[in-house]
């Protein structure tokens, strides 16, 4: 394994003249569906996004730049986190101000003084719940809080960034459609949000993004006590190599060991008429050795095998096959997302022996 640069790293099972298993899934070949075409504006906030690459602090700043700009949007902003807040009464909305060794995204400050706060993330786990409202002596009401990603907290409100991006779908004024358009498709781009509504199909014109976002909102779902997934770095679906693509995760399984766990979620020959859908480990150090070492003979991988789900070995790699049948021919959008959620789900949960 390289160290200078372990990016696509993960795809490199194979050489392309290795098939063998990876040929014989079946999948159905339906019509790609008709994509709604971008603005010019919705194009340059998107290749934006893509250039700033994800970082919390960008997007932050960018609403924040939409709050000072746009009254509606402000009022917008306010709404979503602070329901009963009237907009009118906030004086300013300031970005990182630091007080009592807290730096919060958002400072909300009314005209009688009362402050709010909002803290922003992305796919940072870091939380300051008790922190913040401690500092700045408020109570947790007066926190909101977005992340994107799955997560629950006692006595906070706790949105996402697909809840807000879909919030903001009707709320612009006629004369601001176009910049409001365009801070959605960043925010759909930096967070990965697809707002499909029908099946994804083989040969479809988006099936690299759409197939991403379903594996990112897969790998962010899990989130227990002892098992843990998150995406390794910021934006993965860049990794595309020689007809496959997929996102590199990182997983923490504390019944197993303390170290972390690198892995894929991989679809191979995506631009074939049966791509086929994997979550594969190398059984290298400091990739996915700590979970190989456990399923290292057939009859320990053959756990995995239940109803259109089977494993293998090959290259050095402990391979485990979604069947995608049932998940091409699925009639939904949500029905896919969950077959994929419940695969990975599944698959990072099996049971070994010590």
């Amino acid at each position: 394994m390289s160290t200078d640069n372990p990016q696509n790293e993960i795809f490199d099972f194979t050489s392309n003249e290795e098939n063998t298993q990876r040929e014989k899934n079946a999948a159905a070949n339906t019509p790609a569906e008709t994509l709604h075409e971008p603005s010019a504006v919705e194009q340059f906030f998107t290749m934006l996004a893509q250039r700033q690459n994800g970082h919390e602090n960008d997007l932050s700043d960018l609403t924040w730049a939409m709050c000072q700009a746009s009254n509606a949007f402000k009022a917008a902003f306010v709404r979503f986190f602070f329901p009963s807040l009237d907009p009118a009464t906030v004086e300013s909305i300031e970005r990182e101000v630091t007080y009592n060794d807290a730096r919060p995204d958002f400072v909300l400050t009314c005209q009688d003084g009362t402050q709010f706060l909002v803290e922003v993330k992305i796919w940072n786990r870091d939380q300051h719940f008790g922190q913040y409202d401690k500092a700045f002596n408020i109570p947790s009401e007066r926190l909101g809080y977005i992340v994107n990603y799955e997560l629950h907290m006692d006595k906070y409100t706790v949105h996402t960034w697909e809840e807000f991006y879909k919030y903001l779908a009707d709320k612009a004024p006629a004369e601001e459609c176009d910049v409001w358009a365009g801070y959605r498709a960043y925010v759909k781009e930096t967070c990965w949000i697809f707002d499909r509504i029908t099946p994804l199909r083989p040969h479809d014109k988006d099936f690299t993004d759409t197939i991403i976002r379903l594996f990112s909102q897969a790998i962010t779902s899990i989130d227990e006590e002892n098992v843990k997934c998150w995406l390794y770095g910021n934006r993965n679906h860049n990794l595309i190599t020689n007809g496959n693509v997929g996102c590199e995760f990182q997983l923490r399984r504390t019944d197993i060991t303390q170290n972390d766990i690198w892995g894929a979620f991989i679809v191979y020959d995506y631009d074939k008429d049966h791509p086929c859908i994997y979550i594969a480990f190398k059984n290298e150090d400091n990739w996915g050795r700590e979970f190989t070492r456990h399923f290292d003979t057939d009859e320990k991988a053959s756990k995995f095998n239940h109803n259109n789900v089977s494993a293998f070995w090959e290259s050095n790699a402990l391979w485990i096959e979604l069947d995608p049948t049932e998940f091409f021919a699925c009639p939904t959008i949500e029905g896919q997302e969950k077959i994929l959620h419940d695969f990975l789900y599944n698959t990072l949960t099996t049971p070994f022996e010590p």
